[in-house]
């Protein structure tokens, strides 16, 4: 028990998740109690997944293992799972389908009973013109840079209209797109996300993660036509520097006759201006879809992005800027 300050709810978590090395199942539940010394946060098991959902888990990792390119079959990651979330207004239970591969989330959907496509048309080597190649920006690496650019400038989303140039607009969304992750702030409801990292159980509270920003929903105002070739950025790590000369770890792929290709090395080292990047952004090419941002020290974090098409050419991210 930790006193916190929240409301009364309740949290149940049972998800499975599969990978080259085996099955994984998991189930927690979490309770927040209000109290005079503050809320009581008390943690324990929970039942098992329902068999539907083991069954989505399984159905969709069978189905991507054979659609997905040689190169990305051994990192495919599928979780599927079922929330549920209680308090004194409501009662809400969500179950939703999780897929990963190479470093690129490849599917996330409400419910079980869909089924999971590959981005993926096949795979080759980088084109030997790469570097001239249009640079679109994938709904992950979109998130991940407009999330950077907030953090920078303090966190606060209702000044995203400062921060952000004109083509985008960030608003904190009501909900995540992954279940498991609905945190609002840095009170008990965000540790109802940190309970399923038990690497963090004995961690103090006041040194635990803090999500100032929530789940964000970005849209681009404007659209553009996505050219029939690109270099498309999947997905961004910083590796090192501020928001205006950083070094990037990058997802890469390319889009040939209107087709993503996986290409061979995956990632590359990458040194961009995030603000100057977005703000010289032709327009999106694409809805808002989930989208994902790799987060080592806070846990991954998810979002609603577009994909961007940027006046960039890969070779000027390659050489140090946009």
């Amino acid at each position: 028990d930790r006193p916190v300050s929240a409301a009364a709810s309740s949290h149940r978590v049972a998800a499975i998740r599969l990978a080259a090395a085996g099955r994984v199942e998991t189930g927690y539940a979490l309770s927040l109690r209000p109290g005079p010394r503050g809320t009581r946060v008390r943690l324990g098991g929970a039942p098992p997944p329902a068999a539907e959902v083991a069954d989505a888990a399984e159905r969709t990792f069978r189905r991507l293992r054979d659609r997905l390119p040689p190169s990305r079959r051994e990192t495919l990651e599928v979780e599927a799972g079922m929330v549920e979330r209680r308090d004194a207004r409501s009662s809400v239970r969500r179950r939703y389908v999780l897929a990963l591969a190479g470093g690129r989330l490849v599917h996330l959907a409400a419910g079980v009973r869909g089924e999971a496509g590959t981005p993926w048309r096949g795979e080759g080597e980088m084109d030997t013109d790469a570097d001239a190649l249009p640079v679109v920006l994938g709904a992950s690496a979109v998130l991940t840079l407009v999330e950077y650019l907030l953090e920078a400038a303090g966190g606060d989303v209702r000044r995203a209209g400062g921060i952000l140039p004109p083509l985008l607009r960030a608003r904190r969304a009501a909900r995540s797109p992954y279940p498991p992750r609905d945190v609002r702030g840095c009170g008990g409801e965000a540790l109802a996300a940190l309970a399923a990292r038990p690497e963090l159980w004995g961690t103090p509270f006041g040194a635990l993660p803090c999500d100032e920003l929530g789940t964000l929903s970005v849209r681009a105002r404007t659209a553009a036509l996505h050219p029939p070739r690109a270099a498309v950025i999947d997905s961004l790590l910083p590796v090192t520097g501020d928001a205006r000369s950083a070094e990037w770890e990058a997802s890469l792929g390319l889009v040939r006759d209107g087709e993503m290709i996986a290409v061979a090395p995956a990632t590359v080292r990458l040194r961009l201006d995030a603000a100057r990047l977005l703000a010289g952004a032709a327009g999106g090419v694409g809805s808002p879809v989930p989208a994902l941002r790799r987060d080592p020290f806070r846990g991954d974090r998810y979002g609603i992005a577009p994909p961007l098409l940027t006046r960039a050419r890969l070779g000027a991210l390659r050489g140090g800027g946009p």
